[in-house]
Formats: C-alpha cells, sequence, structure tokens
C-alpha cells in the first residue's frame, strides 16, 4: 500500500518549513550587533570569571594592528578555553560602525564574548586602568584569583598570548 501525503501533510511540513525560515533569520537578526558595555559592565564580568585566567582585550576594526593580532587571540582562546581561559573582547568602535564590526566579526569566527564600548573618551580609559592614555590594541590579562598580571599596550603575536596565559594557568 502506497501512502501518498494528504493535504493537511503538505500544508503542515510548509508551515513548519515557514516557522524553521523566520526563527533561523530571528537568530541572524540577533547576530548583527554586539552587546553595548560600560566600563563598569567591564570590570563585572572580569570579576565573573574568578576562577579563571581572564583576558581582556580591547580592539578596534578601523585599528591595523589589531586585525592583525585577532587570529592570534582566536588561537589562544581555541587552545586553552578547556583549560580555564576566558577571552574578552571590547570594540572601541562607535555604534554607527556596527556593520563593520560585524562584517569583521564574521570573517573572524571567534568563539568568545564581544561586546562594543563605542567609544574612545579618555574618561572611558581612565575607569579601565589609569595606566592606559589612549589607543588599541590593549590587552590586559588576569589570573585566577582576579588580580591584573599583564597590561600590553600594542599589539602582541601568538607567541606571546600563549606565554602569558600559560604561566597563569599552571
Amino acid at each position: 500500500m502506497k501512502l501518498l501525503p494528504t493535504r493537511s501533510f503538505v500544508l503542515a511540513g510548509a508551515v513548519l518549513i515557514a516557522c524553521l525560515i523566520l526563527v533561523s533569520n530571528t537568530f541572524a537578526a540577533d547576530q548583527s550587533t554586539l552587546p553595548k558595555i560600560t566600563g563598569e559592565g567591564i570590570q563585572s564580568l572580569v570579576a565573573k570569571n574568578k576562577g579563571k585566567v581572564v583576558l581582556l582585550h580591547f580592539w578596534a576594526t578601523w585599528c591595523p594592528p589589531c586585525a592583525d593580532e585577532f587570529p592570534a587571540l582566536v588561537k589562544v582562546y581555541t587552545a586553552y578555553k578547556t583549560r580555564g581561559l576566558e577571552v574578552i573582547a571590547v570594540s572601541l568602535n562607535d555604534f554607527s560602525e556596527m556593520q563593520d564590526v560585524m562584517s569583521f566579526v564574521h570573517e573572524q569566527k571567534p568563539s568568545f564574548p564581544l561586546y562594543i564600548a563605542g567609544t574612545v573618551n579618555e574618561t572611558f580609559y581612565q575607569s579601565i586602568d589609569k595606566r592606559w592614555s589612549s589607543g588599541v590594541p590593549l590587552t590586559m590579562i588576569y589570573d585566577k584569583t582576579g588580580k591584573l598580571r599583564y597590561f600590553h599596550d600594542g599589539a602582541r603575536t601568538y607567541a606571546q598570548f600563549d606565554r602569558d596565559v600559560q604561566s597563569l594557568l599552571q
């Protein structure tokens, strides 16, 4: 006996496919922006990750050294996330540059948390660390107790990230 789909079965299948497309498009729309974050929010994130080594990284798409080092961040996170590394990356791009930021993010495919501060204001820099006067990239690495152990103003290589992170994971 050969069963042919009934009209209601075909209609139900079409509705299911439409719903899946709608859910898929909704998810994609949610991925078109980064969450906004303040200096206080950043400090809170670091504090919430006590027990892990936290690599806090500030970058921008208009910064060539930032773009050059970003793949090293992705690589170091992939290498050490199972051993207790958390990478938190904060874009300093203006909110009006979100399309550029998201194009860069989709190209790099990081699996760590990303945020956007949307500012290059001196007050913001000072709320993060008094030594930070301006510029990106900037990397701060905290040990498992939440103590700042490394403050790097300028671009880093994978080998440099690797050395710092390994020393704190031991």
